[in-house]
């Protein structure tokens, strides 16, 4: 039999480098299988979404696995260049905000792991342009760590005609408050004319009694200048219901901001007087008079209930970098900071059950279907003061119409100061 040779005993440093090849060899094999099945992976995720698809449509698409970002198709790549910050529409806090697409992806992916149904949808806008994207993470596969798929579409033209339909469905809300308004004060206003052409008459058949007049000729006179007085406010609350469509058109606001006053003495209550003080050297403004009225009058009304000692009220204003600014202040009470976030919103309210939450969201309404802006913030010395843009009507020219100064002889009405009593 023949006998093996047998090799001699190798040194030991080359047993160990021998046994090191051998395991790196085995090492990089298993990276590359494991590579291998993650590619696969990959691919079967991208191809139950359908890659094509995705390409075609313009919809972003990412692969996220751990900390990093495996695939992206090319409208991902477009969008994650530009810049950000990117913030989330449902936190009011603000406290989602990342530095760009990836980081966004990065971390909302992390949170959809958490999420029992591991899916996620919330809709990011981009600061830095008018974009707006709706994010879906879903979890795609399990596996440690697990791939989770992100899904961006661009949905701003979407948000934006769904901000048009709500403003055109504020407008007609407003319409139709208005018109019942309207509908009221006209009632209102001919049956209150009707008894004061009573007592008109019933006055002027007490004077043509000597005796009667002799003795009670101080009291007919006030009571004759009293009717009178009363008819020629009905007269002014009549013009403001009837103030016309609401087609934006150039509108003096001394004339808007007059009627609104008259109708504010009309609307006495037993509270303390207010002092209104009037100043809009300002050129005329784009609008509709019943719409501008209203408004005024809920400002005024504010301003009063805030102050139930009675005290000033302040409406001035100027055209300046463009527009037309005026102010309405007080020296009330003031807004407290939990309300003020919610001051415009719709049935939001302060006064209980005197109040109906509809008047300063209607006035956000006006300003903002005419291209306008409202604010509201607290005075330092006390009170409240409500910040009023306006869009200056531009005449034929394009230039703005010139402000005159009024002369000392004839001040216009808007330029003086009233007395309301509330």
């Amino acid at each position: 039999m023949a006998r093996r040779k047998t090799r001699p005993d190798a040194p030991d440093g080359a047993k160990g480098n021998e046994l090191r090849d051998k395991y790196s060899e085995l090492t990089r094999k298993y990276a590359g299988a494991v590579a291998a099945l993650e590619r696969r992976s990959d691919e079967r995720v991208v191809s139950r979404f359908g890659w094509l698809g995705l390409q075609a449509t313009g919809t972003a698409f990412a692969l996220l696995r751990g900390n990093s970002i495996v695939l992206t198709n090319r409208r991902w790549k477009q969008l994650a260049l530009g810049d950000g910050p990117w913030r989330s529409r449902s936190d009011s806090a603000g406290s989602k905000s990342y530095p760009d697409l990836n980081a966004l992806a990065l971390s909302e992916a992390k949170a959809s792991l958490s999420v029992e149904s591991g899916t996620v949808t919330e809709v990011f806008d981009r600061a830095s342009s008018d974009t707006s994207l709706e994010l879906r993470f879903e979890v795609a596969s399990s596996g440690d760590p697990p791939t989770v798929m992100a899904l961006a579409t661009d949905v701003t033209e979407r948000l934006r005609r769904e901000q048009e339909l709500i403003r055109t469905r504020e407008a007609l809300l407003q319409k139709e408050h208005l018109r019942v308004i309207g509908e009221l004060t006209t009632s209102v206003t001919h049956e209150m004319g009707s008894t004061l052409r009573g007592m008109a008459a019933r006055l002027t058949v007490m004077s043509t009694d000597p005796d009667t007049v002799r003795k009670h000729r101080a009291i007919l006179q006030g009571l004759v200048e009293s009717v009178h007085e009363s008819q020629r406010a009905l007269r002014r609350l009549l013009a403001a219901a009837r103030a016309g469509s609401l087609t934006v058109a150039p509108v003096r606001l001394g004339d808007v901001v007059d009627q609104a006053i008259a109708v504010l003495e009309l609307d006495g209550n037993g509270s303390q007087p207010v002092q209104v003080k009037v100043s809009l050297p300002v050129p005329p403004v784009l609008g509709t008079p019943v719409e501008l009225s209203h408004l005024f009058m809920t400002l005024l009304r504010n301003a009063r209930d805030a102050m139930p000692s009675g005290g000033p009220i302040s409406i001035d204003g100027k055209a300046t970098n463009g527009a037309v600014v005026v102010r309405v202040a007080d020296r009330g009470t003031g807004i407290p900071q939990r309300v003020m976030p919610r001051l415009f919103e719709p049935f939001f309210t302060t006064k209980g059950e005197k109040g109906n939450g509809l008047g300063l969201w209607l006035a956000a309404s006006t300003m903002r279907r005419m291209g306008g802006a409202i604010s509201a913030a607290n005075r330092s010395g006390g009170g409240a003061v409500f910040t009023l843009r306006f869009r200056p009507a531009i005449s034929i020219d394009g230039q703005l119409p010139a402000l005159q100064a009024p002369s000392r002889d004839h001040l216009p009405r808007s330029q003086r100061t009233k007395k309301a009593r509330a």
